[in-house]
């Protein structure tokens, strides 16, 4: 945040997304296996300690809720709360506040295929990650409208640009170059105009 910049009342911030969750940031498969692992972990620790058949099917479903609960928080700490003041021209993650010039790089990464694809939109500012944008969730439902209109005015007024390699001073071959990184035209398209499940990306999928 630049040292003129003006305070921000709290009235201005809009909030941009919601913080991690723990069905957008991983695979089902992974969210169900660390708490049942855990839980599993409850019952033989109970066994070693020659504990009762009530106290191991006590501690199972204890475990269970307790990995749960530790997982969501990390999950938060990890994905917090993004806020956008447009007045400002400035967005908050945490305890991070950038001005909308500093977002300087954006790249999309997506996983899964089809009904099952999720696109998010991850901006930098100095070549540190600082934002996470999910464009497209499971089952190919994607953000709220009004929430992708606040998007693309960042990236509006944002400095995206694709980085340069020396040896391609076109910038032909700069999505092969830098795979996943798009142009700030790119990224506003994509925000506005959310891809399908068999919509291609601006950028090469493996």
């Amino acid at each position: 945040m630049s040292a003129d910049a003006r305070p921000v009342r709290e009235a201005e911030w809009v909030k941009l997304g919601r913080p991690g969750s723990l069905r957008m940031t991983y695979p089902g498969p992974v969210v169900v296996f660390i708490p049942l692992w855990v839980a599993i972990l409850g019952v033989q620790v109970s066994n070693l300690l020659d504990a009762d058949l009530g106290l191991s099917m006590l501690m199972a479903p204890v475990g269970l809720v307790l990995s749960l609960v530790v997982v969501h928080l990390l999950i938060r700490l990890r994905y917090p709360q993004a806020v956008v003041s447009l007045e400002a021209g400035q967005i908050r993650v945490g305890k991070r506040t950038f001005s909308f010039e500093q977002v300087d790089a954006a790249f999309l990464y997506s996983l899964g295929r089809g009904d099952k694809r999720q696109v998010n939109l991850v901006l930098t500012s100095g070549k540190r990650k600082f934002l996470e944008f999910p464009i497209v969730v499971r089952r190919g439902q994607s953000s709220l409208p009004e929430e992708r209109e606040v998007m693309a005015e960042v990236l509006r007024r944002s400095s995206i640009a694709m980085p340069k390699d020396p040896n391609d001073p076109t910038g032909r071959f700069a999505h092969y170059n830098f795979p996943g990184h798009i142009t700030r035209e790119e990224a506003i398209d994509v925000v506005l105009h959310p891809p399908g499940p068999n919509d291609p990306l601006p950028v090469p999928e493996g």
